[in-house]
């Protein structure tokens, strides 16, 4: 992703995938773009697991036949400093973390 610095940094995600067979044109996607959950490595969502209360959500769109992408945001997880609350950084997780699963799973 296009980090802080405006250089290219390693991120991370979780993708969770529905069960089922994906319908034509394929599954639709979701992003769990979490809150708040420390600084440290070890709080990533790919390290630390998705939130129990946030579970029964992401549960129920899988059922539904979504993709869940749940990003860990640029330096939680990865080598390198967490930008706590740089909107943009946070954007470029999300929106890249997207982009990153769709190749992925193409």
């Amino acid at each position: 992703m296009l980090g802080v610095t405006g250089q290219i940094t390693q991120a991370t995600t979780v993708i969770l995938t529905p069960l089922k067979p994906a319908p034509v044109g394929g599954y639709k996607t979701v992003v769990w773009a979490h809150g708040t959950t420390g600084v440290a490595d070890i709080c990533a969502p790919s390290t630390e697991g998705i939130s129990s209360k946030v579970l029964p959500l992401i549960k129920q769109l899988l059922d539904e036949g979504y993709i869940v992408i749940a990003p860990d945001y640029e330096g939680l997880g990865t080598e390198g400093s967490h930008p706590f609350l740089n909107l943009k950084s946070e954007a470029f997780s999300i929106t890249d973390a997207v982009v990153a699963a769709h190749q992925y799973l193409a």
